[in-house]
């Protein structure tokens, strides 16, 4: 109890200023059938924790620019593209913290030549983290490891143990009603308050502009649904809430596959990071400049006159046909009506995501621009 507690007072304190995401709780093929990228495409995205900008290099485009408004979350990203530049793959799963590995600061050391001098800065004064096995040391990623699991293996450890070991959709569904309790259901009631996500992790799509009643039930709903659609041991994000890693080949984000470690390492001199607020960012991007934008969960992130003004935007910068994909979380936002003259909602390929997606807690959003 000690130990648990601790945790939870070292995010609300020593941890309050770090890193919010290192690894992804999305699932970036679902981006990469909305967008279609190919050879020909420059292509906007969201930086966040690096992850989904890394996947669409999987389709190696002809450009990438990579946008946040935390200087810090671009500094990630800096050390995973240098990761995949200067590391074979296995030393690539090692270094970030995936696999075993002591040696993480001597492969530190060798790609370090590769970042940006802020960025090196930076990573110095946090090899402590380097050393961990930075993937897993963001906020949000220590809140469910040193939070959250504790309490799913204390009331479900022995269930979910089997849940991860399923061999088939029928065999999880079956495990899956003896994990659905009512004690399953209320240790997720019990973590789901927004108080925690916004004194703990500071995150605002948790509660800024919700639109969901309650975060549990619809979290509990989604839960129900991808426990009886998807298998467990492909899913990235939940065999990591379940087990605090990902335990096997087919459960990595998207972007650790192997077969996209040779296309991510060829496209490394593709992408351009852009440390900027989205909407200021785009402003100064002229006219008819991109052909995809994935934009993650930004509706949850700030105000409808502020998403409606960057969809505007968007709309202004793309060329014609271009495709935009956005994640919905708890702020539920179509595509605004007085855009629509403009935007052709693509409803078969949203409703192929939102049966599909992995992630389980997002809806989506896909639009093609017409000009």
């Amino acid at each position: 109890m000690i130990s648990y507690l601790g945790s939870i007072v070292k995010l609300l304190t020593t941890e309050k200023n770090w890193l919010l995401y290192t690894t992804s709780n999305e699932d970036s093929q679902s981006e990469l059938t909305a967008l279609n990228i190919s050879s020909t495409d420059d292509v906007l995205s969201i930086t966040g924790s690096g992850c989904r900008s890394l996947a669409l290099l999987a389709n190696e485009p002809k450009s990438l620019t990579s946008v946040d408004a935390v200087p810090e979350q671009n500094y990630l990203l800096e050390l995973k593209l240098s990761a995949f530049e200067a590391l074979t793959y296995e030393e690539v799963l090692q270094f970030l913290g995936i696999h075993n590995s002591d040696k993480r600061l001597q492969m530190y050391e060798k790609l370090k030549p590769l970042l940006s001098d802020d960025a090196a800065i930076f990573w110095d004064k946090h090899k402590e983290k380097i050393k961990q096995g930075v993937i897993f040391t963001g906020r949000q990623e220590r809140f469910y490891r040193n939070v959250v699991l504790p309490i799913i293996k204390f009331t479900r450890g022995n269930i979910i143990s089997k849940l991860l070991k399923s061999r088939s959709i029928e065999e999880q569904r079956i495990l899956y009603k003896k994990l659905n309790t009512w004690l399953w259901r209320r240790s997720i009631q019990t973590l789901c308050r927004r108080s925690i996500y916004k004194f703990i992790l500071n995150d605002p799509s948790y509660y800024a502009y919700s639109e969901v009643n309650s975060l549990a039930d619809y979290l509990i709903s989604r839960l129900d649904y991808t426990f009886t659609h998807h298998p467990i041991k492909e899913n990235h994000w939940l065999t990591f809430l379940l087990s605090g890693n990902y335990i096997h080949t087919s459960s990595l984000p998207v972007y650790l596959y192997p077969c996209h470690y040779e296309k991510i390492r060829r496209s490394r001199h593709k992408v351009k990071i852009v440390t900027a607020p989205l909407e200021k960012y785009l402003q100064e991007v002229p006219d008819n400049s991109f052909d995809k934008f994935s934009l993650s969960d930004i509706s949850g992130w700030m105000s409808e006159h502020s998403f409606e003004a960057i969809l505007s935007e968007i709309i202004r910068v793309s060329r014609n046909r271009g495709i935009f994909c956005y994640r919905n979380f708890l702020s539920k936002r179509t595509i605004p009506e007085n855009l629509t003259s403009h935007v052709q909602r693509l409803d078969e390929v949203i409703k192929f995501l939102n049966e599909n997606d992995r992630s389980f807690a997002f809806t989506f959003e896909v639009g093609m621009i017409k000009k």
